[in-house]
């Protein structure tokens, strides 16, 4: 089964109906249908939404998904970070997480300092 990974473009286009929507949905309804496994990051709550505003909580998140009929999707959970991610939607990190997620960083971002 193909695993597909939605950012918050992907609920931004859903959000604002645009061309790209009709995709991120078509992608939506195969998890629905059982051809693949489509997910949404859980970083997409702690970062800042449509009108400048930030998510009060996780719960709030979830009703965002549904609004935009994603609600059924799967939800990865980031490392926590303290004063970005939520305290009950996060994992704790250990020393083979952290450095996964240096090599990632260097991968992706090579010529960004890693913090």
């Amino acid at each position: 089964m193909r695993t597909f990974t939605l950012d918050t473009n992907c609920l931004l286009a859903v959000a604002n109906g645009e061309p790209e929507a009709a995709a991120v949905l078509a992608l939506a309804a195969t998890q629905t249908a059982g051809h693949a496994d489509v997910a949404v990051v859980a970083m997409s709550a702690s970062e800042r939404q449509q009108g400048g505003l930030y998510i009060q909580n996780f719960t709030e998140f979830r009703d965002r998904l549904a609004s935009l009929g994603l609600g059924h999707l799967n939800v990865i959970l980031p490392m926590m970070y303290w004063d970005i991610s939520f305290w009950d939607q996060c994992l704790w990190a250990d020393d083979a997480m952290q450095k996964l997620e240096h090599q990632i960083h260097s991968i992706l971002f090579p010529t960004v300092k890693f913090l």
